[in-house]
């Protein structure tokens, strides 16, 4: 044994060196292959590579020991190739949706046949592992979802956060957890940039509260909750194409502490006008833009939740309290040039003080007083109005008879004329040239039950016209099929085959003959 090995071995022994990879087992493995990681060791931080060398960098450039870990089994490869593959067609899911109701742009969905035929082939070849097939096997499907998610994130650049906003607070149903932990993961792995963190923001405190009421939420769980879960998910996702931050950087601990302030500065809050005139919303943001990828660090983003959801809870408290003292529309002019768009990055939501001003009309006094006056009246009311209306009419009427002369029956007497001149001008013109008038005579039908609604019966050539009474059009439809018929039977005894009946209007509303009859119903 030569210096150097014995130099190796006398290191060990005082744990003064790590294994080397040398004598680590490694199995057959896809060198471009970022998924083919195991699962990640506390110690490690969640952030662990394997198969290869390599030096972590923190935001500020100071390097981290090298880890070293053997490569995953097949299964643990299996398991996370198809997580991913699930989580993209989740994705996949949501932007088409975004982009169909928000987008100027429809894209077409990606054809992702190729890929689940990839994924089966692999599942097939998972059976021998150490085989040429599944390291190809391995291979193909690591690259076909690699270009899927390319083409997810060329999209995604097209997309708004408002729009991705808007569309996961409408959404009915509403997105599943395991939808939102597939977007938070995408989000995480993309190229960092200001759009990319609102969407990863409000992504994760949508996923990590719940709507409680009105336009508040909570969180779900407490804040070391949120903090387990995320580094519990990014020890998973710990081969995805994310840049490699140290969580233990001590400007980490300070935007930890910023979003305490931010909380306590809010809800020490006694008015809307304090917070607008603090600048708090566009603080926020401008804190949220100098994290950079700090904000993704577990411990970070679990306090930014919670800085969101107490900051906007708040807000929504002091708005309801502005709408008690004033009424909607002066707080609605005194909002209306406030940036919603600040607003909602600032809390990482969807928060519109219109909706919230529109929703509290219904408790305003105004409307209560109005929907009382048109709720229904108690039985002792309704009885007083009821007389009141009475002598109203009485009066009305009294005073309505000119002359001596009640309205009513002056009123029936020239409808009467009326519907005199009427008949006689139908008798004499309504034929036409078609009929002749020399032939017209009245017609007695002598039987009392089709006299019943006649006031006025003609004959005219085969042709029967009546003038039928106000009772008659009173008849549903059956009863008027009935009576037209009995009157056409009678005229085999009268001379005439058709019958043609006229209200005092001189509105035809009845017509039988032997091939139709017909109704004004």
């Amino acid at each position: 044994m030569n210096v150097f090995e014995d130099l190796i071995v006398e290191l060990k022994e005082e744990n003064l060196l790590e294994e080397t990879i040398i004598e680590q087992p490694v199995r057959k493995s896809n060198g471009a292959a970022p998924l083919s990681i195991p699962a990640v060791k506390p110690e490690m931080n969640g952030f662990a590579v394997s198969g290869e060398h390599v030096s972590r960098v923190n935001g500020h450039g100071s390097k981290t020991k090298n880890t070293f870990e053997p490569a995953p089994s097949p299964e643990t490869v299996r398991r996370r190739l198809g997580d991913k593959l699930q989580a993209l067609q989740s994705i996949e899911y949501v932007l088409t949706s975004v982009e169909s109701n928000f987008g100027s742009k429809i894209n077409q969905p990606f054809d992702d046949l190729q890929t689940k035929k990839a994924f089966h082939t692999f599942e097939q070849a998972s059976a021998d592992p150490e085989s040429d097939q599944y390291f190809e096997a391995e291979s193909t499907l690591i690259t076909r979802l690699d270009v899927w998610e390319d083409a997810l994130a060329a999209r995604d650049r097209h997309i708004t956060t408002d729009s991705v906003r808007h569309y996961a607070e409408k959404a009915n149903p509403p997105l599943s957890p395991q939808t939102l932990f597939a977007l938070l993961r995408f989000y995480r792995s993309l190229p960092f940039t200001e759009d990319t963190r609102a969407k990863f923001d409000f992504v994760l405190t949508r996923l990590f509260s719940k709507r409680v009421e009105g336009e508040n939420r909570d969180l779900i769980c407490a804040r070391g909750e949120i903090v387990r879960h995320l580094s519990q998910r990014y020890s998973e996702w710990s081969a995805e194409r994310f840049s490699r931050i140290n969580r233990e950087d001590p400007d980490a601990t300070l935007l930890v502490l910023s979003c305490d302030d931010f909380i306590a500065e809010a809800e020490s809050a006694s008015d809307v006008n304090e917070v607008l005139s603090n600048n708090l919303f566009e603080r926020i943001c401008q804190f949220k833009q100098n994290a950079g990828e700090l904000f993704m660090t577990p411990e970070v983003a679990a306090a930014a939740v919670e800085c969101n959801i107490r900051v906007s809870n708040k807000v929504v408290e002091l708005v309801q309290a502005d709408l008690e003292r004033k009424n909607s529309s002066r707080v609605q002019a005194k909002y209306s040039g406030l940036d919603r768009q600040v607003i909602s990055n600032a809390v990482g939501r969807l928060l519109e003080f219109g909706k919230q001003i529109e929703d509290s009309d219904d408790g305003r006094p105004e409307v209560k007083q109005k929907r009382s006056r048109e709720a229904p009246r108690p039985v002792e009311t309704k009885k007083r109005e009821s007389k009141a209306k009475t002598a109203a009419k009485s009066d009305s009427r009294i005073k309505s008879s000119l002359l001596g002369v009640n309205k009513w029956l002056l009123l029936a007497t020239i409808l009467t004329v009326i519907a005199s001149v009427g008949v006689y001008i139908w008798s004499e013109y309504y034929a036409g040239d078609e009929v002749s008038t020399t032939g017209v005579k009245v017609v007695d039908l002598e039987k009392p039950e089709l006299k019943k609604y006649i006031k006025v019966s003609k004959l005219s050539g085969n042709m029967l016209y009546a003038v039928v009474s106000p009772d008659y059009e009173k008849l549903d439809a059956d009863a008027q099929r009935e009576y037209l018929q009995k009157v056409r039977q009678q005229g085999s005894i009268k001379g005439y085959s058709k019958v043609s009946f006229i209200n005092e209007s001189g509105k035809a509303v009845g017509y039988a003959s032997d091939e139709r009859i017909e109704t004004s119903k």
